[in-house]
């Protein structure tokens, strides 16, 4: 009996071939991340912005986006990880206050961290891992950026005396967070140690700076610029020339 040609085959109506699930499914992330990868880094302003908008339109309501932007387990090796970033730079445009934006640059400096801290807990020692630790180093990277961006964006706000003391005391706070998580992994490295020395600096340095605007005269209801209370040869290492991605 004669063997049907593949045409043959092909036209049948009964015919029918879908890819399985799990391809799929990755399949469409590399799509999603390629997309949100492209809109990030296009030469006009105008259009990034616009198309990174329109994609956000169609992602944030589905499972895709909001798979990307909750787990930690959308890290530097992930397809998500466009998305993910992406998500969080568009959740920056509503910050208008530097107390607002300060906060969430510390807020995505915790998100990587956390990002290190899951890729320690499914994978083990990262030293032992190439991958992963390049992945590592790079969110490292990125959370000592997006720290920097937060203490360049908070010394640009005005505050009332009582204001300024809660808002560097949250600060602190959140930045101590992130020393605890980092002093948590077990697979400390030159890189992270060096790291972690940096924010022990910049926790002592917002003390002393509470501790001045703390002692300083001041007027009731006077806003005082928390720059003022920042000295330059004090923090060199902390407050770097921006001249990089936060994303």
């Amino acid at each position: 009996m004669k063997k049907p040609s593949l045409k043959e085959v092909l036209n049948q109506k009964d015919f029918n071939v879908k890819p399985r699930a799990a391809f799929a499914w990755k399949m469409r992330m590399r799509l999603y991340g390629r997309m949100f990868k492209d809109a990030l880094t296009g030469p006009n302003m105008v259009l990034r912005y616009a198309g990174l908008a329109t994609i956000l339109f169609f992602t944030l309501g589905g499972t895709v986006g909001t798979y990307a932007y909750s787990s930690a387990d959308v890290n530097e090796n992930h397809v998500l990880y466009p998305v993910k970033t992406g998500l969080e730079e568009f959740e920056g445009w509503f910050k208008f206050t530097e107390e607002q934006k300060a906060e969430h640059f510390m807020y995505r400096a915790q998100r990587r961290m956390d990002e290190i801290a899951r890729m320690e807990e499914k994978l083990g020692n990262l030293n032992l891992n190439e991958r992963a630790n390049k992945a590592a180093t790079k969110a490292l990277d990125k959370m000592e950026k997006h720290m920097n961006r937060a203490l360049e964006v908070a010394q640009n706000g005005e505050f009332e005396t009582e204001p300024a003391l809660k808002f560097l005391n949250k600060f602190e706070q959140k930045m101590k967070h992130v020393h605890e998580k980092l002093d948590g992994v077990s697979s400390m490295n030159e890189r992270m140690f060096n790291a972690k020395l940096k924010i022990e600096r910049r926790i002592s340095n917002l003390r002393q700076v509470r501790q001045k605007i703390e002692m300083a005269p001041h007027e009731n209801h006077m806003r005082v610029p928390l720059r003022n209370f920042f000295e330059r040869q004090n923090t060199e290492e902390v407050f770097l020339p921006l001249r990089f991605s936060y994303i």
